[in-house]
């Protein structure tokens, strides 16, 4: 079941979630490709893209909770913030301040975090 999606208007692309396929995945708009980007994901939840730098964040909701980021392409995954997490959400990018922003449903909080951790 598709839990978020995000659109790439310069490179024509949408990426979302999935939490039944538990996966982070690609496709062209006009729906002739799609791509798993990162797969075995626990729970993933939200999606959100840094066109400057490239990259796609997604959060999981799973055992141990994390924003992670990947290339638009699925390579050099690393995990941005995995402490203090409990039901990372709603993830947005100021690519201008270049910093990423998230909600925790759990914790009913708003935090933010530059990208160079």
């Amino acid at each position: 079941m598709p839990e978020d999606l995000v659109v790439d208007e310069i490179n024509r692309n949408i990426y979302f979630t999935d939490s039944v396929r538990k996966h982070l995945a690609v496709c062209s708009l006009t729906g002739d490709a799609c791509s798993v980007l990162v797969s075995d994901i626990e729970q993933p939840r939200a999606v959100a893209i840094h066109h400057n730098k490239r990259l796609v964040l997604y959060t999981d909701w799973g055992s141990k909770p994390a924003i992670a980021m990947v290339a638009m392409d699925g390579s050099n995954k690393k995990d941005l913030v995995s402490d203090g997490l409990v039901w990372p959400n709603g993830l947005a990018v100021d690519e201008i301040l270049d910093r990423v922003y998230w909600s925790d449903a759990k914790k009913d909080t708003i935090e933010s975090i530059h990208m160079d951790g």
